[in-house]
């Protein structure tokens, strides 16, 4: 297939050709910061001023002849320097071995051949091979294609995938994958000019910011650095006064300011901090920087992803609305266990005989059988849920030949295909309720009769949609038409009803949260009716005035900022507005968590005071702005973290024994003082 493909297009680069695009242009590679040495790892765990203070509490230790004094003071800033050393060079090497996201190799045409390179060898120009399963090594248009479909939910956060073609849709991005078919593309952009490039620069040029702990021993340090200059002063004029030799009254006044340093609190810190690490990585996060375990215990609001971290990710039908049925479907998950049924009896007719033809057909998952009666099952989840209702309903599923397909796109938000079956041809559409209902002018009895689809019938129909939304599920509507590829006017056949089913224990950690005083906001690209039902059943919501959608988002930001404290849910939200939703948190006071996967996550992980990427599904990009990574993607692990974060803080707070009239720290002090 790709020898027959590439008799279309030249020969490829020239390797000489590729050499000077490779000099022009430079390597594929996204390096927005480069990479920190594991010398300047070391170095940096000296730049904080305690540590300098400590220094100087040497050098004078040993001015003074306390050399046992002076040997304690730098062992314990060598022990300091080596504990963070160890804890962030071991994070950096995690995070090496979760790079799962740009593929490493390619297959580029060059002098004629097909020559398979590493990815950072890719140039501008250059004629790529693409097939199932491989990412899309830069940016570039699609020249040649055979029913080729790319997940590109790392840069939309849209899980379904979109159908390629020479014509309509022929841009293809960096980063993402090909879940079907072949082609062949020209790379137009590589590196930093690529799509995630760009959003990678922008990522880099949010300013970090101090965590509260940072802070606090900055303040500390000043404070000691104030005391010492102060008790030396003191003990110099006293002796001037006394007429005392004033080199000897120097001395003692340096002797007093060195005896006043605690010499063991960075230890202390760096140790009590390190330990949190270790148990924290036991519970699957992965902390980057010591400094981010305390921010956790400062954490008073979690931003979570819906899909994946609150919920399994694995999508069911459980109800098919028609105009004159409602039909219920047992089972769960991808299990083919389950009975569809009629007022309790197993039902099947014509409308749903064409329900499930639409469901197959409309369709670019994989449902395979593998062994011991077990199904190999791949493709988008919402798709493998429409094959699993399918297989119940019917033992053998008979596709018609495809002729035509309606890529799905996020701003038509359906999908279509045009089948051939030997006495017919049908087109059959399945998509968002509010997208397609207006296309419909006819509806399928149970019987097979077509009828008119009338203002009562219509209103049937939306208000099933409510239901089933406000009953937390995700609705898809299908529908069809003969002999036409055109979609208006078409038949309306029902509603597919699927539920994500939450975590387990998922529930019992925001409850433990509320407790605490940690509110949890539920960001989800879902219908605000359905995530409002989600966020219900999980005690996230109590009123649907907390809920508001991404149209909102857009406008006046000043009126949203007023009301930001009651929002609880973010629904139908586009991963571009995660920046501005964090930032209307962190201008009331709040100490945010944000949770992301897609590239397109990372400027509003990286702007959060806890930045959270995913371990299993997230991208590079998003794992370089995080503060932690969720190594099971739970939600329930950032919890877990946070409770560690807060028996942290209350164990060097300890410590120090700060006077009551220095306790006080920005923001809610209530967050920092309750316990789990």
């Amino acid at each position: 297939m790709i020898t027959k493909l590439l008799e279309f297009h030249e020969r490829g680069l020239l390797s000489e050709k590729a050499k000077k695009n490779i000099e022009r242009f430079g390597l594929n590679e996204i390096k927005v910061e480069k990479r920190k040495s594991t010398f300047s790892i070391f170095l940096d765990q000296f730049k904080g001023i305690l540590v300098v203070i400590l220094a100087l509490s040497t050098a004078m230790s040993f001015l003074l002849g306390e050399f046992l004094n002076a040997g304690v003071i730098f062992s314990l800033i060598i022990l300091n320097g080596i504990l963070g050393f160890v804890q962030e060079f071991r994070a950096e090497k995690a995070i090496e071995s979760l790079k799962n996201y740009i593929s490493y190799k390619a297959k580029v045409v060059r002098d004629g051949n097909i020559e398979e390179i590493e990815t950072k060898f890719v140039t501008v120009n250059d004629i790529v091979i693409i097939e199932e399963g491989d990412k899309i090594p830069a940016d570039g248009i699609l020249l040649r294609s055979f029913s080729l479909a790319v997940n590109e939910s790392i840069l939309t956060g849209e899980s379904l995938p979109v159908e390629k073609d020479e014509k309509n849709e022929n841009r293809l991005y960096m980063g993402t994958y090909v879940i079907k078919g072949k082609g062949i593309m020209k790379g137009t952009s590589i590196g930093l000019e690529t799509k995630m490039g760009k959003i990678a620069k922008a990522q880099a040029e949010i300013e970090e910011y101090k965590t509260p702990l940072q802070k606090k021993l900055s303040q500390l340090g000043k404070q000691l650095a104030l005391v010492c200059l102060s008790i030396c002063a003191v003990i110099v004029v006293l002796g001037i006064l006394r007429k005392q030799n004033i080199y000897d009254m120097f001395m003692v006044g340096i002797s007093l300011a060195v005896a006043a340093i605690p010499e063991g609190l960075p230890a202390v810190v760096t140790i009590t901090l390190a330990v949190g690490v270790q148990r924290m990585a036991r519970k699957n996060a992965l902390i980057r920087k010591l400094s981010a375990v305390e921010t956790l215990g400062c954490v008073n609001i979690i931003c979570s992803d819906k899909t994946g971290t609150l919920t399994e990710n694995k999508i069911t039908v459980k109800r098919i609305e028609t105009i004159d049925m409602s039909i219920e479907v047992e089972g769960t998950g991808y299990d083919l266990k389950g009975r569809i049924l009629l007022n309790g009896r197993i039902v099947k007719n014509q409308v749903l005989d064409y329900l499930v033809m639409c469901a197959i057909n409309c369709n670019n998952a994989e449902f395979s059988n593998y062994k011991d009666k077990q199904y190999k099952v791949s493709g988008d989840p919402t798709e493998i849920a429409l094959l699993v209702l399918a297989k119940k309903y019917r033992e053998t599923l008979n596709k018609g030949e495809r002729r035509l397909e309606i890529p799905f796109d996020s701003q038509r938000k359906y999908m279509g295909v045009f089948v051939k079956y030997e006495n017919a041809k049908i087109l059959f559409v399945k998509g968002a309720f509010e997208k397609l209902i207006e296309k419909r002018r006819f509806y399928m009895c149970e019987d097979g009769t077509i009828r008119q689809l009338g203002y009562n019938e219509k209103r049937v129909i939306t208000k099933k949609n409510e239901l089933l939304c406000m009953s937390s599920m995700r609705v898809l509507l299908l529908c069809m038409k003969f002999e036409s590829s055109t979609v208006d006017n078409m038949i309306l056949l029902g509603l597919v009803g699927m539920i994500d089913p939450p975590k387990k224990g998922v529930k019992l950690a925001i409850e433990k949260a509320k407790k605490a005083g940690v509110k949890t906001i539920m960001i989800t690209g879902d219908h605000k009716l359905t995530a409002f039902s989600i966020a219900k059943d999980l005690s996230i919501v109590s009123s649907f005035d907390e809920v508001v959608d991404g149209e909102e988002l857009e406008k006046d930001e000043k009126i949203l900022e007023k009301k930001i404290d009651k929002i609880t849910v973010f629904a139908r939200v586009d991963p571009l507005h995660k920046l501005k939703i964090v930032r209307l948190l962190k201008k009331k006071g709040n100490i945010v968590a944000m949770t992301g996967d897609g590239v397109n996550d990372a400027p509003a992980v990286k702007e959060a005071d806890i930045g959270i990427a995913m371990g299993l599904s997230g991208s590079d990009v998003t794992r370089e702005a995080a503060s932690m990574i969720l190594l099971d993607d739970n939600y329930t692990t950032i919890v877990h973290a946070i409770e560690e974060g807060r028996l942290i803080y209350s164990n060097i707070r300890k410590f120090i024994k700060i006077p009551p009239c220095l306790q006080h720290w920005r923001g809610s002090d209530n967050a920092f003082y309750l316990h789990f």
